[in-house]
């Protein structure tokens, strides 16, 4: 597959790889605040309701054409439902569809089926329905690295420059629980790799995330007693 198609991974740095918007309503170039992008996805139950029951259905021999079709199809539906789809899918039970995947990019009709390939699995989605960052986002869920996947969110959204609320993690598509944000704090204290992560406490109020990579710590606390202030 064309190396302008793949997404690598990289399991080494949190901002590697990270390539520009491409969602049809997103003007090329420009990158939606991420949690507003998260915000205008479909509500679970209605996201739910759009996935595709069960993968596409082997077609008959001799005309791949039709089954190229089916694959790309499934892929976006996922994709409008806020679903990557991950190359287990059909591993297991239909090598032919693995075989069209790898080489789905050299045909015109299906240039927006796009790939993320990280350690564990190689992940398909359409890049005119879903945003490159979010389906890098999605790759970090599906594979439960919950450091990683909060240290990057932080990270982008820093960069606006903006701070992260806590509560955004206990909703979709992440729905860390207390003592997961317990432990990801505690790790992230304790990890070299994630000193940029800092957090502001107002104690039985608020709790905000932000990165010292876009933002200095003066400049967090102002924003977040703005935040406060904001609030009725």
């Amino acid at each position: 597959m064309s190396s302008e198609k793949e997404n690598e991974y990289a399991a080494s740095d949190d901002s590697a790889n990270i390539s520009p918007d491409s969602r049809l309503d997103i003007p090329e170039g420009e990158r939606p605040d991420l949690f507003e992008y998260l915000a205008s996805l479909p509500d679970v139950d209605d996201a739910d309701a759009l996935l595709p029951e069960e993968t596409p259905e082997t077609q008959p021999e001799g005309n791949p054409e039709n089954k190229l079709q089916a694959l790309a199809e499934f892929i976006r539906s996922r994709a409008k439902a806020a679903q990557i789809t991950p190359l287990a899918i059909f591993r297991e039970n239909d090598e032919d569809a693995v075989s069209i995947l790898e080489n789905i990019s050299s045909d015109e009709n299906y240039k927006d089926i796009v790939y993320i390939k990280s350690n564990k699995d190689t992940y398909y989605y359409s890049n005119k329905i879903m945003t490159d960052n979010f389906a890098n986002i999605a790759v970090l869920v599906e594979e439960k690295d919950n450091l990683r996947t909060l240290a990057h969110c932080v990270r982008e959204r820093s960069a606006y420059p903006a701070l992260t609320y806590s509560h955004f993690f206990a909703d979709y598509p992440f729905y860390f629980t207390a003592d997961q944000m317990s432990v990801i704090k505690e790790n992230i204290k304790n990890n070299p790799a994630y000193e940029d992560i800092q957090v502001i406490v107002y104690p039985e109020q608020a709790e905000f995330f932000y990165s010292t990579q876009s933002l200095k710590p003066e400049i967090a606390s102002y924003l977040a007693d703005e935040l406060l202030n904001e609030r009725p």
